[in-house]
C-alpha cells in the first residue's frame, strides 16, 4: 500500500479528441492549473463549495486581473469525459481506497490542508458530482504497473461527471 501525492486534476480522455477553450476570466482570479471552473456572470471563475454547473478543468492559472481583461484556458467536461483526481476523505483528511469505491458517487472539494488541489470528497455522499469509473495504476520507472491499489491512501481515480452537473458548452458559447 502507498500514500499517493495529491496533485492537480486533469482530463484523461475526451469524447471527441483533444480540445481546449478559452474564456474571459472573472475579476481577481487566482486559481491554479487543475482547478474546477464554472461560469459566473459569463466569466470563467473557480468553483465554490459544491459547484453545480461545472464548466471544466483549468489549463492555465488565473491571472488576477480585472474582469474580462484576461482569458483562461480550460478543458470542458462534456458527457463522456473521463478525468483524474485524488480520492480524499474531505477537504483536509486522507482516505484509504477500498474496492467499494469503484462505481461510487461522491462530491468534490478544494483541499484546505497541504496541496490545495481539487479532489474527490469521499465523505460527501449528499452533494455528489462525480462517479468513480476506475483506479489509476501507479507509475514506477516510467511504466504503469498493475499493483494492488486498494489500500492506497489518497489514491488517484478516474471519474466522470454525473449528468446535470456540467455547463452546456454549446449554449454557453452560442
Amino acid at each position: 500500500m502507498a500514500t499517493q501525492t495529491i496533485t492537480q486534476a486533469f482530463v484523461q480522455q475526451r469524447p471527441i479528441g483533444d480540445y481546449a477553450y478559452s474564456g474571459p476570466e472573472a475579476a481577481s482570479a487566482t486559481f491554479i492549473v487543475g482547478a474546477v471552473l464554472v461560469y459566473t456572470s459569463g466569466l470563467v471563475a473557480e468553483g465554490g463549495t459544491d459547484p453545480i454547473a461545472i464548466l471544466g478543468i483549468a489549463g492555465s492559472a488565473g491571472q488576477n486581473k480585472s474582469a474580462g481583461v484576461a482569458t483562461t484556458l480550460f478543458t470542458p467536461i462534456l458527457p463522456g469525459t473521463i478525468f483524474e483526481m485524488n480520492l480524499c476523505g474531505s477537504a483536509s483528511t486522507s482516505y484509504t481506497l477500498t474496492q467499494a469505491d469503484l462505481g461510487a458517487t461522491y462530491g468534490i472539494v478544494k483541499r484546505t490542508a497541504g496541496a490545495v488541489h481539487w479532489v474527490v470528497d469521499q465523505s460527501d455522499t449528499t452533494n455528489v458530482r462525480v462517479r468513480i469509473v476506475g483506479f489509476v495504476p501507479r507509475i514506477i520507472g516510467g511504466a504503469a504497473v498493475e499493483t494492488q491499489l486498494v489500500g492506497d491512501v489518497n489514491a488517484r481515480v478516474y471519474c466522470t461527471l454525473i449528468p446535470m452537473q456540467s455547463t452546456n458548452i454549446v449554449s454557453a458559447w452560442g
